[in-house]
């Protein structure tokens, strides 16, 4: 649906790095990173509405670290692979069929994890400019 992928994947990033910029500048600085997705930069068949606001994000990020670079505010976007999760799963019919139809695009041959992801975002987050 394209008003959901619309207000979850772009507004409601927009508006919490809207609400969370004013306390970074008081801090003298922050992190801010958006998880946007490799459909972000790749078309596939059926996804129009998560690839084009995956892309979007993609660029306001890109906006957002140039608008907020002065101030010590880092933002900065990450586009995954394809991530098991159980949305991915229920896509696919299971974890079995979700491996075999997305592992071969990937160059380690299977699905992230959220944990791979999670440890990746994590201390990043505490890394100055």
């Amino acid at each position: 649906d394209w008003d959901r992928a619309l207000a979850v994947n772009l507004t409601g990033a927009m508006l919490l790095s809207r609400e969370a910029i004013p306390h970074m500048r008081k801090a003298g600085g922050g992190v801010i990173i958006n998880v946007a997705s490799q459909l972000g930069q790749r078309a596939r068949p059926g996804r129009a509405a998560y690839g084009a606001t995956k892309a979007a994000l993609i660029h306001l990020s890109r906006i957002m670290a140039l608008d907020h670079a002065a101030e010590g505010i880092r933002v900065n976007s990450l586009s995954p692979g394809a991530i098991m999760t159980s949305r991915v799963e229920r896509r696919y019919g299971g974890r079995e069929a979700a491996e075999k139809a997305l592992a071969p695009a990937h160059p380690l041959g299977r699905l992230g994890t959220a944990d791979e992801q999670r440890r990746f975002i994590w201390p990043a987050r505490r890394v100055r400019s």
